[in-house]
């Protein structure tokens, strides 16, 4: 399966050296996701994700990985946004309360995606090598 996490440089460098990382957060903001949160896709996905998870997730980093390890599918409620100030749309999420090179592959990563202004980010993706 190819996921997507916007992550902060810290974990990311983490666990680019080799780490296990660990998370045992339960989210109570309108999800019932436990853990590490990711997303379905690739790069167009989590581009379009952006729209709604910026301001909620860290924009340091978001990277791509592919794994065929079991997560548990969750969901998570969010502002619409193509819609009127009250609209929310539920989007599916993977978490999985550890993780680490063994199990997901990085394929590629961005860094530093913030709107500023009402501006679009500019994603700059960086593929990574095996």
């Amino acid at each position: 399966m190819r996921l997507f996490r916007f992550m902060s440089k810290k974990e990311f460098d983490k666990l680019m050296k080799g780490e296990k990382l660990f998370n045992d957060k339960i989210h109570t903001s309108h999800t019932n996701s436990v853990g590490f949160c990711f997303m379905k896709g690739d790069a167009l996905d989590a581009e379009y994700s952006h729209q709604f998870l910026g301001g909620i997730v860290s924009d340091d980093v978001c990277a791509i990985f592919e794994t065929d390890k079991k997560l548990t599918k969750s969901w998570g409620m969010y502002a619409d946004p193509y819609g009127s100030f009250f609209d929310t749309i539920i989007e599916t999420e993977y978490c999985i309360n550890e993780y680490s090179l063994k199990d997901f592959k990085p394929l590629k990563y961005t860094e530093n995606v913030e709107y500023q202004f009402f501006d679009e980010p500019e994603w700059v993706w960086k593929e990574i090598g095996e």
